[in-house]
């Protein structure tokens, strides 16, 4: 399983609020709007290490 599907995964089974507070935070910490970061959870925009990194800290994966 990739990475991207690894934080596909872990971002589905979170519930509706908590959602969008991930998707603040982690928007707050790359700089970019919410649905930037929303188009790279969906695969339209390729997510660089630091991205990545902090996909997985807000998701709890690391």
């Amino acid at each position: 399983m990739s990475r991207l599907a690894e934080i596909q995964k872990a971002y589905n089974e979170k519930s509706r609020p908590d959602k969008g507070i991930v998707l603040k935070n982690i928007a707050g910490k790359i700089g970019k709007t919410v649905r930037s970061v929303q188009n790279r959870l969906c695969g339209y925009i390729a997510i660089t290490e630091k991205e990545e990194y902090y996909f997985l800290k807000e998701l709890k994966l690391l």
